[in-house]
């Protein structure tokens, strides 16, 4: 076995310019659109603009709703349910539903037409 010599030289680095530093005219340097405005793009502005769209949408149903429940019950303003065990309020009266029986909470000095919570069946004062 031969012993090799304490002192060895190794061949120098070669060292690569880096890929910014080689220039290539054909390729200019643009921001994309998706980096030029980042309020956009961004978690935060992506969670506060569909919670402002689901708003909207929440919004429409509600009104949709309601459309519809007035048009079932001829426009009639439906009673507040009166749960078991709990008195009825003074400023209110407990009509029952003839249709369905249903006990219903309606005000007693109000001029509006009602009807049953439950079954939206016209209720007689």
């Amino acid at each position: 076995m031969q012993s090799r010599p304490a002192t060895t030289s190794r061949p120098a680095a070669t060292s690569y310019p880096s890929h910014s530093a080689v220039s290539n005219t054909s390729q200019a340097k643009k921001p994309a659109p998706a980096q030029s405005d980042p309020s956009k793009h961004s978690t935060m502005g992506y969670l506060h603009e569909k919670a402002k769209q689901d708003e909207e949408e929440h919004r429409k149903e509600e009104a949709e709703t309601a459309r519809k429940m007035r048009q079932r019950s001829d426009g009639r303003t439906p009673g507040r349910q009166l749960l078991l065990g709990d008195p009825v309020p003074a400023n209110c009266r407990c009509v029952i539903c003839g249709y369905c029986g249903a006990e219903n909470l309606l005000p007693l000095n109000s001029r509006d037409r009602y009807c049953c919570y439950f079954c939206r069946e016209a209720l007689e004062k």
